[in-house]
């Protein structure tokens, strides 16, 4: 808890950030602790352009208010040097996030669809990170992205130094600090679609984009974990069409994945859930979403959001 002394600098220092019109003013949870962190680099779905020239209320929204409401591809920074999926904003996201080439030595892919996965961008990062940083980008994914990524590289006349490695489910491998655990998503048939449990120390985090309810064996993976942050898809909102739920989730879902993690005591009774991979056409807008689900004790980011563990 901040000190008196300390408080007013703190809220002198919020005000100045929105008296400047920043979208990232400082918060209270900022991981500046010297403990592991995340950044959200991307919270949206595939339909990140839609805003541009969709009439619907929350495109509506999102193109005249800006700011926070906007999103790109979901992707996420996990100190001191991974991130999770990375598409074509991920380069533009991480220079808002001040995070640099150097610091990024793992990429790990969820699956290989254009949202997530970017050979081609994947590639550009790399020939700036060797720039200032030794050694290979070691990527880390599932069969269909690994291949991808390799047979991308053997087109390059002069391919930058990117290690492609597959895993598979229920895998556990090491990426830098990390210890990690890939398990299976339920998205697309054709390709194992992956998600990820994180541990360093005591902290752990899961992250969990794109797939629609765990199979079995995720769910009961996940009962031997004690996380402090769980990071799950909601993609759909709070629409309730089964059609909707053939490879995504819904709030719905999302709300008792969070009840399962908790009855279980997989989550820290200090952990946070969170979403990710919203729809800027069926979610609402951070503004009006944000306020309603922490209500629930539901997080919902925004694009740049660092949290501590």
């Amino acid at each position: 808890m901040l000190s008196q002394h300390a408080l007013i600098p703190a809220l002198l220092a919020i005000c100045a950030a929105l008296a400047l019109g920043s979208e990232n003013p400082p918060t209270a949870a900022t991981g500046e602790t010297g403990g592991p962190y995340v950044i959200f680099l991307g919270t949206g779905a595939a339909d990140i352009k839609s805003p541009k020239t969709d009439s619907c209320p929350n495109c509506t929204y999102v193109r005249e208010h800006g700011g926070r409401n906007r999103r790109r591809f979901s992707s996420l920074f996990v100190s001191p040097d991974v991130v999770v999926d990375y598409a074509t904003t991920g380069r533009e996201s991480m220079r808002d996030a001040r995070v640099e080439p150097a610091k990024v030595n793992w990429l790990l892919i969820t699956h290989s669809h254009g949202d997530h996965f970017s050979p081609s961008s994947i590639v550009e990062l790399a020939g700036e990170r060797i720039k200032s940083a030794k050694g290979e980008l070691t990527l880390l994914g599932n069969a269909t992205a690994a291949k991808m990524m390799r047979e991308h590289l053997a087109s390059l006349k002069e391919p930058p130094p990117i290690k492609a490695r597959e895993v598979r489910p229920y895998e556990e491998f090491t990426a830098g600090e990390w210890r990690c655990k890939a398990l299976p998503a339920n998205h697309d048939p054709g390709e194992d679609c992956l998600v990820y449990v994180l541990r360093c120390g005591e902290k752990s985090l899961f992250y969990a984009t794109d797939t629609t309810w765990f199979p079995v064996g995720t769910f009961n993976a996940l009962k031997a974990e004690k996380l402090d942050l769980a990071i799950v898809e909601g993609t759909f909102g709070e629409l309730t069409d089964p059609a909707y739920l053939a490879g995504h989730m819904t709030f719905a879902f999302d709300r008792l994945v969070r009840e399962f993690l908790v009855g279980q005591h997989a989550m820290k009774p200090s952990g946070k859930f969170a979403l990710t991979h919203l729809s800027l056409h069926w979610c609402e807008p951070y503004d009006k979403l944000a306020p309603k689900l922490a209500k629930e004790g539901i997080l919902v980011p925004y694009d740049g959001l660092r949290i501590g563990l």
